[in-house]
């Protein structure tokens, strides 16, 4: 059993109201693989009558979530040419969505470019090698999440939204 999903990522960008959608073909051996950031405040208390009575209180915030996309061992063109598109999306300002496994589609995070660079490189067999090798591409959750939104096959997926803004009435 697997859990939150087994098919291709998809990511759309959101540049000056324009909605565009890129399906990315399945990453290589590697996978996509997402790394948990625990986000708290920690902080020990020392009792300064006995300095070996310590202890460690937490106030968890929430999760910051990375994707790597492992496109190291071969990527195509097609592809490439979508993570060029979304690159320059993120450059121009725009807003990415990130949907780590479609079959999943809940699971939908807006995230940011968080790779500093990346490697681009040819498979053996020079002009006949027919794909391109070397890019991680890596995406991070704009907010941090409050909870981890694991799912497991069959569960029902489900959202909640929180209104935060002020209900106005005129009499």
């Amino acid at each position: 059993m697997l859990l939150n999903g087994n098919k291709y990522p998809r990511i759309k960008t959101v540049v000056d109201r324009e909605v565009k959608s890129y399906d990315l073909s399945l990453t290589n051996s590697k996978g996509l693989i997402e790394t948990y950031e625990l986000k708290k405040i920690e902080h020990e208390l020392i009792d300064l009558t006995n300095l070996q009575n310590v202890s460690v209180n937490q106030f968890w915030l929430g999760f910051k979530i990375i994707w790597s996309l492992n496109y190291d061992e071969f990527i195509g063109a097609d592809d490439l040419l979508k993570i060029k598109s979304v690159l320059e999306a993120a450059k121009s300002g725009g807003r990415l969505f990130l949907t780590p496994r479609v079959d999943y589609p809940l699971r939908t995070f807006e995230v940011y470019v968080s790779s500093s660079n990346f490697e681009l490189g040819i498979n053996k067999g020079g002009a006949l090698a027919e794909f391109n090798r070397g890019p991680v591409i890596q995406l991070a959750t704009v907010n941090l999440e409050p909870d981890l939104k694991w799912y497991t096959p069959g569960e029902r997926q489900t959202v909640t939204f929180v209104n935060t803004e002020t209900i106005k009435f005129a009499i």
